[in-house]
């Protein structure tokens, strides 16, 4: 028990670095949404995004990873992250009055709804997510194993097929899947995201391991490739893609086994991975990537790594200062409740 109390924290900062990456990644699959004229620059930037596919779902992995033995719901999670989507929606939502001149109450208020389709599944598997551990705890390795690869099978692997026989067929195969009537969305759903946890927690209890992760990495990113040129790279890349999942559990695999200790200053970057995520997208305005979109590739992709760099630390400067102003209130907040509940 002591031993793997000391190799988890060991590996800490290992998970938190990949935090770190996954958040630059989805950096990487939002910078190409853009015209293009450029048909090399727009291969290559789809290549590119083949490459990152893995991003939005290791998140979820990541959190089964360190979360499998949680059996009851910690509440200040959800509402840390719902203050915090709302204060960079109001801060928007009051930069955006500013410059227009206009504010209205509807506009304020319209701030305080959660719209943002990853905070809400997040928040589903999270709040879920004891149940599932429960259900888990139960089952001996073999069962365990055997209802992961069956729930892959259904809602990764016939799922996915659904959606590239679509292509081929020219039809709409919506209700050949099990997932939804209006098809699986690419996996932007809840299924997908708790599938996703499942796997992250059946590395992290060590039901399933990857003894050649970047092997595996190479192979899916490889078959990603393959599919892009004839699904397109939406389609490829899709968050339910079998080859999608094998990629970003062979990421998480790969960084849980670095040998890191515990790095202050991963930690502390890491810590920042949600703001970069709510703030990246309206710091693109102050990018200019329309201006590399038909330059020369190497200039192109230099300024997408400077992006990637330069809006994790603005996401990072902006945690600190959102951080600084809310740990008291919360501190206070958690104080009071506990003196009352006392």
């Amino acid at each position: 028990m002591e031993r793997e109390k000391s190799l988890r924290k060991e590996r800490r900062s290992g998970i938190e670095l990949l935090r770190i990456v996954a958040a630059c990644g989805v950096i990487a699959l939002h910078y190409n949404d853009m015209n293009i004229t450029n048909q090399t620059n727009a291969l290559a930037l789809s290549m590119n995004e083949c490459l990152w596919a893995w991003s939005v779902d290791v998140f979820l992995m990541i959190s089964g990873y360190c979360s499998f033995r949680r059996m009851e719901i910690d509440w200040k999670k959800p509402v840390r992250l719902y203050v915090q989507l709302v204060f960079f929606r109001l801060l928007a939502a009051l930069l955006t009055a500013f410059l227009s001149g206009e504010l209205t109450v509807g506009g304020l208020l319209y701030s305080f709804l959660p719209i943002n389709y990853f905070f809400c599944i997040y928040i589903a598997v999270y709040l879920v997510s004891p149940l599932m551990n429960r259900l888990s705890s139960v089952l001996d390795r073999d069962q365990k194993r055997r209802a992961l690869f069956l729930l892959l099978g259904i809602f990764s692997v016939w799922g996915y097929a659904v959606d590239l026989l679509s292509v081929p067929l020219d039809a709409n195969l919506s209700q050949a899947t099990p997932l939804s009537i209006s098809g699986n969305i690419s996996g932007h759903n809840v299924v997908n995201f708790a599938l996703c946890y499942l796997v992250g927690a059946a590395l992290g209890d060590g039901t399933v391991t990857i003894r050649k992760p970047l092997l595996c990495f190479a192979a899916s990113t490889a078959a990603i490739l393959l599919l892009s040129p004839y699904f397109s790279s939406y389609l490829a890349t899709s968050y339910c893609s079998p080859f999608v999942i094998l990629q970003a559990a062979s990421a998480l695999a790969f960084f849980a086994a670095l040998k890191l200790g515990s790095v202050k200053w991963i930690n502390r970057l890491a810590a920042a991975c949600f703001t970069v995520y709510l703030t990246h997208l309206p710091l693109f305005a102050f990018i200019h990537r329309e201006r590399f979109a038909d330059a020369r590739l190497r200039l192109l992709f230099a300024h997408l790594a400077l992006c990637q760099i330069g809006l994790y630390l603005a996401g990072f400067l902006l945690h600190e200062g959102y951080t600084l102003l809310s740990e008291p209130v919360f501190r206070a907040v958690w104080k009071t409740e506990k003196q009352k509940s006392n």
